[in-house]
């Protein structure tokens, strides 16, 4: 994947409509991938959507999130 492909902060959370403090913390947390560019944050917004999807999977499993 080239780095066009990736959305910086503002653009992802339009685009889950989720706040920004929240994939901000996810991230720093490690619980969503994010690339440092440039000390900027960029994501994949298919590899998000797949890690919030397991995160929300283990929680109605009963793990904690």
């Amino acid at each position: 994947m080239d780095i066009g492909e990736y959305l910086p902060l503002d653009a992802l959370a339009a685009t889950l409509n989720l706040p920004r403090p929240y994939l901000r913390r996810m991230a720093r947390e490690g619980r969503i991938p994010v690339l440092h560019v440039n000390g900027r944050l960029r994501f994949d917004e298919v590899q998000v959507r797949g890690a919030l999807r397991r995160l929300a999977a283990d929680t109605r499993k009963g793990a904690k999130p």
